[in-house]
């Protein structure tokens, strides 16, 4: 990774996330809040009069406030905060932090809940159909190759090349 000078790049901003959520008796997620605490990445910048809206930063939680699962108690808030150290983007802005911490703590929810974590995000997906086709498609796709990967270590004595196609 090459070094980055951070005169002229400026700092990445520090944002912070807090979950919070509510199941229903049979493991169902009923609600989700997910507060997002940081600084702007654009203000300031040429972009700000496309992303700034109503003084807040609309990439600090893009990715986080519109998540492709039915949750009757959605809530994501974005409380932003100056600190005074200059910072610029990443490179993906917001999804390189929110779209991660969100499927993390679906993950922890799903796990929590004792649900299978593609048939539990698929379950919550009704109203995105391109995003479960999508998902069920990379679901099919690991599963068979984590199972190649298993035979190939299991018979790896046995046979000198087992191919496996995608």
């Amino acid at each position: 990774v090459p070094a980055v000078d951070r005169r002229a790049a400026g700092n990445d901003a520090v944002t912070e996330k807090l979950f919070g959520r509510r199941y229903d008796r049979d493991g169902k997620i009923q609600a989700w809040s997910d507060t997002i605490v940081g600084q702007s990445i654009m203000k300031g910048s040429p972009f700000a009069a496309m992303t700034m809206k109503d003084g807040l930063d609309s990439t600090a939680h893009e990715g986080a406030s519109e998540i492709p699962y039915e949750i009757a108690n959605f809530k994501c808030d974005l409380h932003q905060v100056d600190v005074g150290v200059p910072v610029l983007w990443w490179r993906s802005v917001g999804h390189s932090h929110t779209g991660y911490a969100v499927e993390v703590f679906v993950d922890e929810l799903l796990e929590a809940a004792g649900q299978d974590p593609v048939a539990g995000r698929l379950a919550m997906m009704g109203k995105w159909p391109r995003h479960a086709g999508v998902l069920t498609s990379a679901g099919y796709t690991f599963a068979f190759r984590a199972v190649a990967f298993v035979a190939t270590e299991i018979f790896k004595d046995e046979f000198s090349l087992l191919w496996i196609t995608s």
